[in-house]
C-alpha cells in the first residue's frame, strides 16, 4: 500500500464527481458549451459527429445546455466526449497533458490497472448527493431526462452509452461494473445488451436465469471519470472495477447502498437507475 500512497501524492487525480471533472476540463480549455437550442432527435448526434470529424483529437468535450423540450426545472443538459482526446485521458491520470506521450499514457494505465497491489477498494459512506432526490414506484419516469435519439435507423433512444451498469454474482457476491448499451423502451423500461459468453453481466444474469429469479441492477449515469473509464474495459474476478478505478484516481471511490437492493453506487453520482432484469423477458434492441 505504500506504493499506492506515493502515487496518490504525486498525482492528484481524484475528481470528486462529474461536475468537478467538467470544471477541470473548462479550466484547461477542454470544454465547449453549446447554449443554442438543440433537438435531442438527430441534431444533437450530428453536431457531435461533425465536431469530432472536423476537429479530430483536438475536439473539446461538449456540454449541451439547451435541449429542445427540456427546460428547467427538468434535467436539460447532455455532456459528451470525456475521453475523445489523449489530452483529457492524461488529465484523468494526473499526468501533464502538455508533455505526456501516448506511450506514457498506456504504460501508466497498464501499471495502475494490471498491478493488483495498487488497487484501492471503495469506501462505504452512509449517504451522499445521489440520495438528495429519490423517486420510486409509479412516479419513476426516465423520459424526464433528455435522452438522445442518435440516428434515424436506431430502434429508439439510448439512455446508456457512457455509463456504468452494476451487478453482483449471486454465488460469490462479487460486483461487476461495466458499460453495456441501453435502449429506453418507455419511461419505466430499458433494455441492456449483453453477451453471456464474454461479459460478466451476462454470466451473472444466466445464474439468475437458472434460479428463475430477477437480477438486481443499478445503472449510474454521470459520475467521476475513473470509474466511467474503467467500466468500458474488463477486470478479472475477484477484483472489481471499483477497486481499479480507485487505483487510477489514487483514492477510494465513496459508495452508498442502493434504495431497493444490496448493490453499491458512487455517492456523488448524478443519476442512478435501480431495477431488475426479468429472467425470461426479452425485447428487441438496436
Amino acid at each position: 500500500m505504500a506504493k499506492t500512497s506515493e502515487k496518490s501524492a504525486a498525482n492528484k487525480v481524484a475528481y470528486k464527481d462529474l461536475r468537478d471533472w467538467i470544471s477541470a476540463l473548462e479550466a484547461a480549455g477542454q470544454l465547449g458549451r453549446v447554449k443554442a437550442e438543440i433537438d435531442w432527435k438527430y441534431e444533437f448526434a450530428q453536431i457531435v459527429r461533425r465536431t469530432w470529424d472536423t476537429c479530430g483529437d483536438a475536439s473539446p468535450a461538449l456540454l449541451f445546455e439547451n435541449i429542445k423540450d427540456y427546460k428547467a426545472p427538468k434535467p436539460n443538459k447532455i455532456f459528451v466526449g470525456s475521453f475523445r482526446s489523449w489530452y483529457r485521458t492524461a488529465m484523468m491520470l494526473g499526468l501533464d497533458p502538455n508533455t505526456a506521450t501516448r506511450s506514457l499514457l498506456l504504460t501508466t494505465l497498464q501499471d495502475r490497472i494490471k498491478n493488483q497491489a495498487n488497487v484501492i477498494p471503495p469506501r462505504i459512506v452512509k449517504t451522499g448527493p445521489v440520495k438528495e432526490n429519490v423517486i420510486t414506484g409509479d412516479k419513476v419516469d426516465m423520459t424526464i431526462f433528455p435522452v438522445p435519439f442518435f440516428g434515424e435507423r436506431d430502434g429508439g433512444r439510448f439512455i446508456g452509452t457512457m455509463h456504468t451498469v452494476i451487478t453482483r454474482d449471486p454465488d460469490s457476491g462479487w460486483m461487476n461494473c461495466g458499460t453495456y448499451r441501453m435502449m429506453m423502451h418507455n419511461g419505466q423500461e430499458t433494455g441492456i445488451q449483453m453477451d453471456p459468453a464474454n461479459q460478466h453481466i451476462g454470466q451473472h444474469f444466466y445464474k439468475y436465469v437458472e434460479r428463475n429469479e430477477p437480477m438486481p441492477v443499478a445503472i449510474v449515469i454521470g459520475q467521476e471519470p475513473a470509474l466511467t473509464f474503467k467500466g468500458a474495459s474488463p477486470t478479472l474476478e475477484p477484483v472489481s472495477e471499483f477497486d481499479v478505478a480507485g487505483a487510477i484516481r489514487g483514492e477510494a471511490i465513496e459508495v452508498v447502498k442502493c434504495e431497493t437492493n444490496d448493490l453499491y453506487v458512487p455517492a456523488n453520482a448524478e443519476i442512478v437507475l435501480e431495477g431488475t432484469i426479468h429472467p425470461k423477458e426479452r425485447k428487441l434492441e438496436g
